[in-house]
């Protein structure tokens, strides 16, 4: 009998995190990312529309990505049907006919026993509790929304802060960063490298709590948990991929566009 779903965990009345929250915090610290990258680093290179217009840009695709996520783990939610830790208290079932008499319901049902819908087929038994939402509800484990929502967020910004920061060809890290050959030129780029560094982990830590959050209420697995992380970085991580490229075109364009008019403005 496999033992981790076979015990009985109470429902948390006040969940840790609520949903709002663990979304709250990761748009948060990409909306911080993003305005300091584009307002700090990058709108002196080019110019105030080219930063606004980045913005926009990244704001407009990390939502996409977001809702895309929210919408590929909802569904599978719908078809794995797994149980979540506390579905034994959410369905409060009757005892199986012939089970000993004073014995505790979770003694006689294990993860291979419950099938997905096997209390409403009454192959094992039937939910005593009134409140059908909180039994269907119970049935929509795999994978963790709460893990796969804030990571999506969180691993946008973290690859996007790798990319600005690293990879862009018009202001390149470690050139934009380490002002002259100076002490102080050098020790002001290593405090901005670690900073950099920091934030990073921070949006990652903050992810990994909120789903840790999910486990210490009950309503999640760690395999529930680490499957929303994965689904978050498998569908996040090309999308990314797309947008910088964009971004990118959407830049030489708009930069192109105003070299223009200033050549026609300085020919007049």
């Amino acid at each position: 009998m496999a033992a981790c779903r076979s015990r009985v965990y109470p429902i948390v009345e006040k969940e840790a995190v609520s949903n709002a929250l663990a979304v709250a915090f990761n748009w948060i610290a990409f909306a911080v990312a993003v305005l300091v990258i584009e307002l700090g680093v990058f709108w002196r290179q080019h110019s105030l529309t080219v930063a606004l217009a980045g913005i926009l840009h990244q704001a407009w695709c990390c939502a996409i990505n977001f809702v895309i996520v929210v919408a590929i783990s909802e569904t599978t939610k719908s078809f794995s049907g797994d149980l979540r830790p506390d579905f034994l208290a959410r369905c409060q079932p009757a005892p199986p006919e012939g089970s000993p008499p004073g014995g505790r319901v979770s003694n006689h049902i294990s993860d291979t026993a419950v099938p997905l819908s096997a209390v409403h087929l009454g192959d094992i038994a039937s939910c005593t509790n009134p409140n059908l939402d909180t039994v269907r509800q119970g049935r929509f484990a795999f994978p963790s929304g709460h893990a796969s929502n804030s990571m999506s967020v969180a691993w946008y910004t973290v690859l996007y802060l790798v990319w600005s920061l690293y990879l862009r060809s018009d202001a390149p890290y470690p050139r934009r960063l380490y002002w002259g050959s100076s002490f102080w030129g050098r020790l002001v780029g290593e405090v901005m490298h670690a900073l950099a560094y920091g934030f990073i982990v921070l949006c990652l830590c903050l992810s990994w709590y909120i789903g840790a959050t999910r486990f210490w209420d009950h309503l999640h697995s760690i395999a529930d948990i680490i499957g929303g992380f994965v689904v978050a970085v498998i569908f996040t991580t090309p999308f990314v991929i797309k947008a910088v490229g964009l971004h990118t075109a959407m830049r030489n364009r708009i930069d192109g566009d105003l070299d223009s008019k200033t050549a026609v403005l300085a020919a007049m």
